[in-house]
């Protein structure tokens, strides 16, 4: 997997949501504002999916803070 991101190849299924769209998410999520379930339906995610992305969007995240 390594060698393979190294040659820009990366394995699995690309995400449904855009970085943008992932931001947006994760703003909602943290706000509060949202219920989970509210989310899935809004995002047309799985529960599981959902939180995955808010994790992938946390990485993100902290790794634009870290190129500051």
């Amino acid at each position: 997997m390594r060698e393979a991101a190294k040659r820009g190849r990366l394995l699995g299924k690309p995400s449904k949501l855009s970085v943008l769209q992932r931001k947006r998410l994760l703003a909602d999520y943290e706000s509060g504002e949202y219920s989970a379930a509210q989310l899935m339906d809004i995002s047309g995610l799985s529960r599981s999916a959902m939180y995955a992305t808010l994790n992938r969007a946390r990485e993100e995240q902290r790794g634009s803070r870290e190129h500051r």
